[in-house]
């Protein structure tokens, strides 16, 4: 059995937080879990807009990511990391890509503490041309792999077909408003 000791602060009677070394944990005053952050990564470990009880907070561990399968409103990647080991990603869809084109199907997701975006053009090939958001982008078509992007016209070109993963230095509104806005060319 694990035991988190911390210290507990109620100066805000709003909200409570409990806190230790490793995890913030704020609660409502309705018992509802508002924020749950991993202080080393500053990964927020809720979901946004959730109404998340403070007693159903589960700690998803690395050996059990059938865990994560447990919550049918979550969809999930699974990856071949860079060692050629599997790993599972909860991940979003981000609705109305590449201006509505539904040829272009694609998802958010965070990993090790990046912004990544898993997308594939549904009936063959072709290229977005993606607006350049502040931080640098890196394009791979397996993990580890990186691929270089081609820059035209002020636009970060890239190609479309099978699945694609780009990691964005930028947050996941960000990463989102960028593939929104893209274009297939």
């Amino acid at each position: 059995m694990n035991t988190i000791s911390g210290e507990l602060k109620a100066e805000n009677r709003e909200e409570v937080v409990i806190e230790n070394a490793s995890m913030r944990l704020v609660l409502g005053r309705n018992g509802l879990a508002l924020s749950l952050v991993h202080k080393p990564t500053g990964q927020e470990c809720l979901f946004p807009g959730t109404k998340t009880p403070a007693f159903s907070i589960t700690q998803y561990r690395p050996y059990d990511n059938e865990l994560q399968l447990k919550d049918p409103c979550r969809e999930h990647i699974l990856l071949v990391d860079e060692k050629g080991q599997f790993e599972l990603q909860a991940y979003d869809q981000i609705e109305g890509a590449a201006q509505g084109n539904t040829d272009i199907r694609a998802f958010i997701f965070n990993r090790s503490g990046k912004t990544y975006v898993v997308y594939s053009h549904n009936s063959g090939e072709g290229k977005l041309a993606l607006k350049p958001c502040n931080g640098k982008v890196h394009l791979f078509k397996e993990l580890g792999c990186e691929i270089p992007v081609r820059e035209e016209n002020d636009l970060i070109i890239i190609p479309a077909g099978d699945r694609y993963y780009l990691e964005m230095d930028v947050d996941k509104g960000g990463a989102i408003a960028t593939f929104r806005d893209a274009q297939v060319l």
